[in-house]
């Protein structure tokens, strides 16, 4: 569609129809082009046939559907079958250990886990038989939601039998997944037995996953609902009951009249109605129903047949002003997709307001259910692209499980150019927020494309990508969204900026006229765009969607010659695809060049004129990796050296500048009293290769600079090491302010290497760290000469080494951690082994912990150095931490402590060892709304001689941050200090600061 059409999108233009037998001839002219390439595949394509006779009874009172069914199948291959394989995907509700509880718990989701009897579901009553002769039906061993129906005749290739049994459903909460009821509201999908797709693969048996949809056999469908009358219920397929239709083309008609938003439910009439609905060419079968649903009803025109199909709109009053604009997003939808790939041939759509708990909504064959939207915008993109399912997958019934980038991430492009044509003077940030926001982050330049490649580039450039072409339940969580919807989407956008935008249309009007009702697998689409646009295609098929392979080209120099400029181009990635050039003046595009892609180097010409820059995909058409190195300017010394822009919090990287980000920082510590200052980094959402972080203060009281530096490299690899990170930190604060301001300038080199998964999915995390810490201190030596204190200047000097092995399983349910660690320094060697379990509570959000900690010195030789109880900052010799204060005698800095070697959380009176310690910490939080804790700690060590301990109660404000620890008893009472002395604080400014938090989410 052109791009001035789509912003007024529900106008077709009249041309269209003086246009159709001309589109009809380049169909098929297609349609004989490609019928070559595909013979040989076609020879081997068969699909079953299949028709269902359903009768449902809903009953609202104990959340259950008590029903029969009759299933007509047709074996249309060459195979005879001895057994009929089924979904019952019902049963994936049932406990904890079917694939979709434990996938739940992988991806870190715990309300199934915490979930009662009540909200479990599961589907039983079975009784097959077959051709009115009973048969037997065996679950599956591994996954109960599958099962085996045993024929009692082969069914021979071209033979029909009848299947038939009654079953009965116990609902789950639809809070879980896809299925369930909330209150009185139904969402019933994915609800009856369903026979598994037989293909030339063989059979299709899959668990029901959340992340991972469906692979059905497409069929007709004859469904009879029965429930209380006053019910509105949405369904997939034509409602054949007129006087159910004339009572919603009232209520239709009435709904701008109400001005009732009441959200709770009316009760249930005492009468029942059956309602008949009919669906043929369809893969499922879904319906939803509801007491509240207010009813809109709108006719909708097709752009070329000018068929005209019926709109209907189901919604409660949860949010009444953004459904008001839903019957405008379907009318435009329909017709944006019918004119991209191929008109709508259903008679129907249908939308309805629901619950829905895998996602922001779900699609079935002619209706989508939507839950909650958290502004305009999202509602409209939730609905395109669920209703744009009914091509992806709903006609074109791709395997989802298998290749979900079939049909989410071919879907998410469509939505990609919808928004790009419909709002083409908005970008992503102002579709998402407000003029105001956009302008101060400096995101003017963003298109709403844009959005698609970002969380693709921070992943790939960490190297925790994967490929589009996994099956679904082999991503993680991020990735699904990140590279199947995203990176899929932005990818097609690639190909189509590349054949252009009419070729690309008619090869996707091919492909769905092709294998529109049928099951097309990814070298069916693969041949149709080969055959149609005469290209070899390999780059984008087998290289950008098939792997984690990326695009990244360097204009390495530029030099001026006769008429043209010509450069000297490198690809650093590892896929030849085709790319621009783009001449620019004061920020706006003037020409542009379009190469074909090369490995290695290549010399190109662009032509010459009065350009101030040169850019390689200035328009981002590609998912390149790294867009820093695509500009040079044509005049100056330095052509490749950006100008810096100093940019306030921060910014998406800019290829064309040097961002620059800062904001003010304000701080406080007994000895440098209050600090003011700058932060000035260069993070952004996008890892660079270089990072850095400087904090200058300048301390009023000291009248002196103090702060903080660090810099970062990072080098990641698809190996055995995923990230290899050496780091530089510095660090210059006062330690002490008597007898007069002493400060300490603390060096510390590391080395991180993050070993990496060998499943992208596994919740474990190695890493192992090296460290070198060299301290400068000030001295104040007593002269007794002179008979004062004499500052000498950072006199006193020390380097302790470090090496730790960290191993954490961030499980969702349980998880753990463990670390081991040697300490070297001058006449010492100490080794440190902790462990933490945090056990989770039943229906809780919150853990109990334990820790367990051993301290054993290898070798030690008249040294300062030991394993303590409670650390506070006296302790803190490798100047970690920033304490409020270090070395001072009032009790309250002394109140700060931190966890470490014993982590006692109140003094004891047991001196420090310099031999070995054994300690156990144990935290036990109250329940959920209340920030307390209960605390115990025990230890033994060679200066105890008998177990010392401390417990008391918590107030945990923010857990690992701020913390406050309440003695209630202790081994060695401290009756010298006063109650309030004896409490205890945490303050891990570490944790607090927003740049730390920052790094913390990137890296």
């Amino acid at each position: 569609m052109h791009v001035e059409k789509l912003a007024a999108i529900t106008t077709i233009s009249r041309r269209k129809k003086s246009a159709f037998l001309f589109q009809k001839c380049i169909g098929l002219l297609l349609l004989f082009l490609v019928y070559f390439v595909g013979i040989a595949h076609s020879k081997n394509y068969f699909q079953q046939a299949l028709s269902y006779h359903i009768v449902v009874h809903l009953s609202d009172t104990e959340n259950e559907l008590i029903a029969n069914e009759t299933i007509e199948y047709l074996n249309n291959s060459s195979d005879t079958l001895t057994e009929i394989y089924f979904h019952l995907w019902p049963n994936a509700y049932k406990n904890d250990e079917t694939a979709m509880a434990k996938q739940l718990l992988e991806n870190g989701e715990t309300k199934f886990y915490y979930s009662s009897e009540k909200e479990r579901g599961y589907i039983d009553g079975l009784k097959f038989s077959v051709n009115q002769q009973a048969a037997v039906f065996e679950l599956d061993n591994t996954f109960i939601d599958v099962g085996k129906l045993r024929l009692n005749e082969p069914l021979l290739p071209g033979q029909s039998i009848s299947i038939n049994t009654p079953f009965h459903v116990k609902l789950p909460s639809a809070e879980i997944s896809r299925l369930g009821f909330l209150g009185q509201s139904y969402m019933i999908s994915q609800w009856y037995p369903k026979p598994a797709v037989y293909d030339r693969n063989g059979w299709h048996t899959m668990p029901y996953l959340t992340q991972g949809e469906f692979y059905s056999e497409f069929a007709n469908f004859d469904v009879k609902i029965t429930l209380p009358k006053n019910y509105v219920v949405g369904a997939s397929g034509t409602l054949n009951d007129s006087t159910e239709l004339a009572w919603l083309t009232k209520k239709a008609a009435e709904v701008d009249t109400t001005n009732s938003f009441d959200t709770s439910f009316p009760n249930s009439d005492t009468l029942t109605k059956t309602l008949h609905y009919t669906a043929n060419n369809v893969h499922d079968f879904a319906w939803f129903a509801d007491k509240r649903y207010r009813v809109v009803k709108n006719e909708i025109e097709l752009p070329v047949s000018k068929r005209k199909i019926t709109s209907w709109t189901f919604y409660t009053n949860s949010q009444p002003k953004l459904w008001k604009k839903v019957p405008e997003y379907v009318k435009s939808t329909i017709l944006a997709y019918s004119e991209y790939i191929g008109e709508y041939p259903f008679d129907q759509i249908t939308v309805v307001d629901g619950t829905i708990a895998a996602g922001a909504g779900m699609e079935y064959p002619m209706i989508t259910v939507v839950g909650n939207a958290g502004s305009a915008f999202e509602m409209e993109y939730t609905l395109i692209h669920e209703i744009g399912h009914n091509w992806f997958y709903g006609i074109l019934g791709n395997n989802e499980r298998k290749h979900a980038w079939m049909d989410e991430g071919m879907n998410s492009y469509f939505n990609l150019r919808y928004f790009e044509q419909k709002y083409p003077n908005k970008n992503f940030a102002v579709l998402h927020s407000s003029e105001r926001a956009v302008k101060f982050a400096r995101l003017n330049n963003y298109s709403h494309k844009t959005e698609y490649v970002l969380q693709y580039l921070s992943l790939a450039r960490k190297k925790m990508d994967q490929a589009c072409s996994l099956a679904a339940g082999d991503f993680t969580p991020l990735n699904y969204s990140a590279i199947v919807y995203d990176k899929t989407a932005f990818c097609f956008h690639y190909l189509c900026s590349y054949l252009g935008e009419k070729l690309f249309d008619s090869l996707m009007h091919t492909y769905y006229e092709t294998w529109k009702f049928k099951h097309p697998q990814p070298e069916d689409l693969k041949a149709i765009f080969e055959q149609g646009s005469k290209q070899n295609l390999e780059w984008f098929f087998d290289d950008l969607l098939t792997s984690t392979k990326t695009i990244d080209y360097k204009i390495k120099s530029i030099k001026e010659q006769d008429s043209v400029y010509v450069l000297k181009i490198k690809n650093k990635g590892e896929i030849a695809g085709p790319f621009s050039i783009t001449a620019i003046n004061n920020n706006q595009p003037i020409t542009t060049k379009r190469y074909s892609g090369f490995r290695k180097k290549a010399t190109l010409t662009f032509p010459k004129a009065s350009y101030k820059l040169l850019e390689i995909d200035t328009r981002w058409n590609m998912p390149e990796i790294s867009r820093r190195n695509n500009v040079v300017r044509t005049q100056g010394i330095f052509k490749k050296v950006e100008p810096f822009r100093f940019q306030f919090i921060g910014t998406i990287d800019n290829s064309q500048k040097t961002i620059v980000n800062y904001f003010p920082v304000v701080g406080f510590t007994a000895h440098d009293n209050f600090m003011a200052g700058m932060t000035f980094y260069n993070y952004t959402l996008m890892q660079k290769p270089f990072e850095y972080l400087i904090m200058p203060l300048y301390s009023i009281k000291n009248e002196n600079l103090v702060g903080s530096l660090q810099l970062s490299y990072h080098y990641n690899s698809r190996g055995a090491l995923q990230a290899i990170e050496p780091q530089l930190s510095i660090k210059k604060y006062s330690f002490r302010s008597v007898p007069f301001n002493l400060e300490y300038l603390k060096f510390a080199p590391a080395l991180t290497l993050a070993i990496r998964k060998k499943n992208p999915r596994s919740s474990i995390h190695q890493k192992i760290k090296l460290r070198s810490i060299s301290i400068l201190e000030d001295e104040a030596i007593y002269s007794a000469n002179e008979k004062q204190y004499q500052l000498k200047k950072y006199s006193n000097r020390y380097t302790i080494n470090q090496a730790s092995y960290a191993f954490t399983n961030k499980r969702t349910i349980n998880p753990f951690e463990f670390s081991f660690q040697v300490e070297q320094g001058k006449n010492f060697i100490k080794s440190a082994l902790e462990g933490c379990y945090h056990i989770s509570y039943k229906r809780r959000s919150k853990t109990a912990d334990i820790r367990l900690f051993a301290g054993k010195f290898l070798y030690q030789k008249n040294v300062n150095s030991y394993f303590g109880f409670t650390m506070n900052a006296n302790n803190d010799y490798l100047y970690d931490n920033i304490y409020l204060g270090r070395n001072e005698i009032q009790a309250f800095y002394n109140q700060q402590v931190y966890m470490k070697d014993g982590s006692f959380k109140n003094l004891t009176l047991t001196p420090n060892s310099t031999d070995w310690i054994l300690a156990m910490n144990i935290l036990l939080p109250a329940p959920d709304k209340i920030p307390l804790a209960f605390y115990a700690d025990f230890g033994k060590s060679t200066t105890s001689s008998t177990l010392d301990y401390d417990c008391g109660v918590a107030l945990i404000i923010l857990k690992n941050c701020i913390e406050v620890y309440v003695p209630i008893k202790q081994s060695s009472d401290l009756n010298q200090l006063m109650f309030a002395e004896k409490i205890r604080f945490v303050l891990h400014f570490n944790n607090l600061n927003p740049i730390e938090q920052l790094k913390s989410s990137i890296n």
